[in-house]
């Protein structure tokens, strides 16, 4: 086997040696340009909700997704498909304002890549699993609200990992139950600071692991969850992870001439604090355990992502 990989080296020698004894002779130049434009326009950029109360229903103002400008124009693609995704809301602390990190202001995004908060910024309690995505328009998935009035969909739930021994710089994870998705989680009863964490789904690269494989921390196929890195101080402490039995995305396909924007809502069914439970909340709907009684802040960032762009005018 070895000799063959050598002769092959050798042959692939040859064939680079006589392309470059003829290529002195003349040279021709292929000029490969491309001009990059957004294909989506998004108005407003932010759903402010402002001070809430428990078991208030709120429903913001309509949010557009439509087709931009320069995808207006242009004459050889017609049709775009796209996602709304549920990701992580960053604020700023204490010592990200000591240390003037926070350079993008009181909240951020997560990475695109890491999925994890910039330096400065840690994960807010998360509101994703409280709100809807609702289109009423053509060619288009909502994501109902998870509260039905009497009921709620069996959907948001909080798993709890049992005590999790730290060392310094060390990792644990814990996952949602099979057919359930993560859409949120975070890291309680740590004394000390904690090092990158996020939400563990395809495509995450958290910490620079990138899923399923995380250290001490493995996922099968299709499953997600919640992972968090120490932040350099030994301690313990516990994750949750908030998972849904319905996926949390919802999508649209705009397609020129047809639908050139969708219109969404959002709506807020505040959940009430454990203690200060209303006698009308339904049984089985969801309690802010881990969150003070008052002043508590939470966030989500909706992400609207393009999945598709469709050239063929037959489809």
């Amino acid at each position: 086997m070895k000799k063959k990989i050598l002769l092959g080296l050798g042959a692939v020698a040859i064939v680079i040696a006589g392309v470059a004894s003829f290529s002195a002779w003349e040279a021709h130049i292929i000029n490969v340009t491309a001009h990059i434009e957004n294909a989506l326009a998004v108005t407003p950029d932010a759903l402010n909700f402002g001070t809430v109360f428990p078991q208030e229903y709120l429903l913001s103002d309509p949010f557009t997704v439509g087709l931009s400008t320069s995808f207006l124009a242009q004459t050889d693609a017609h049709r775009v498909d796209y996602v709304i995704k549920q990701k992580t809301k960053c604020i700023c602390t204490e010592d990200g304002v000591r240390e003037g990190l926070c350079k993008e202001g009181d909240y951020a995004p997560v990475g695109w890549d890491t999925h994890s908060c910039p330096q400065g910024y840690t994960a807010m309690l998360s509101l994703c699993p409280y709100l809807s995505k609702v289109s009423l328009d053509d060619n288009t998935i909502s994501h109902p609200s998870y509260f039905q009035g009497e009921y709620c969909y069996p959907a948001v739930e909080r798993h709890y990992s049992s005590d999790l021994n730290y060392s310094a710089t060390g990792w644990a994870g814990h996952s949602c139950p099979e057919g359930t998705y993560a859409v949120g989680g975070g890291v309680i009863e740590n004394e000390h600071s904690m090092g990158p964490q996020g939400i563990a789904e395809p495509g995450a690269v958290i910490g620079g692991e990138t899923y399923p494989e995380f250290p001490h921390w493995t996922f099968s196929e299709g499953e997600t969850g919640y992972v968090a890195q120490n932040g350099g101080t030994a301690q313990t402490c516990k994750i949750y992870v908030d998972c849904m039995t319905i996926v949390p995305d919802a999508s649209g396909i705009l397609t020129l001439g047809v639908n050139n924007s969708h219109s969404w809502t959002v709506d807020l069914k505040v959940p009430p604090f454990a203690g200060y439970v209303g006698q009308d909340w339904p049984a089985g709907c969801p309690v802010l355990m881990d969150a003070e009684p008052t002043g508590t802040d939470m966030g989500c960032d909706l992400w609207i992502e393009v999945t598709n762009i469709n050239r063929n005018s037959t489809d």
